[in-house]
């Protein structure tokens, strides 16, 4: 009667022992994964910029709330220098938009480190040029082309263009 019990410990620890091993293989398992590299660069008053860390760069899209109209931002911050960002709705994926008129919902705008802001403001007539290159579920890559005053002092402009790809960090409603 003892030998039995064994035996049945011994098969009972043997099938818990290999359950485990299969359980630790599948969470071990990789699927094969696609690396991006992320950028966000392009040229601010003349000068170069490249927004290194990618935690710094994101890109979201949305859907409003009331509306259902869907919505696309990009942006870049680099500590010391400051924040640029894209704002703008009717995103459909690859195809061209513009955001600083008084047609389209939108904006874009640079945020220095020394808390001056400048917008494409639809009153100045020049609305900016967003291309987006390439779009899917989780990527975002495009071309801009800005002419933005600052808010305080209309007759302060600055250009700044570039071109971004970077992943799609969520999905949400707006209010």
């Amino acid at each position: 009667m003892k030998a039995n019990y064994y035996f049945v410990l011994a098969v009972i620890i043997l099938a818990v022992s290999c359950q485990k091993e299969e359980e630790v293989k599948e969470e071990l398992e990789v699927e094969d994964a696609i690396v991006y590299e992320e950028f966000f660069k392009g040229e601010l008053a003349g000068k170069k910029f490249e927004i290194e860390n990618p935690e710094y760069k994101e890109a979201n899209r949305s859907v409003g709330f009331e509306s259902g109209i869907p919505a696309l931002s990009v942006w870049g911050y680099e500590e010391g220098w400051g924040e640029m960002g894209i704002y703008f709705c009717f995103y459909e994926g690859k195809g061209s938009y513009t955001t600083g008129n008084k047609k389209d919902v939108g904006y874009s705008y640079f945020w220095d480190a020394e808390d001056n802001y400048w917008e494409d403001l639809p009153q100045m007539n020049n609305p900016s040029e967003i291309e987006i290159t390439y779009a899917d579920e989780n990527i975002v890559e495009g071309t801009f082309n800005v002419v933005a005053y600052n808010i305080d002092d209309t007759t302060d402009v600055i250009e700044f263009k570039g071109s971004f790809g970077v992943l799609i960090e969520k999905e949400g409603d707006e209010n």
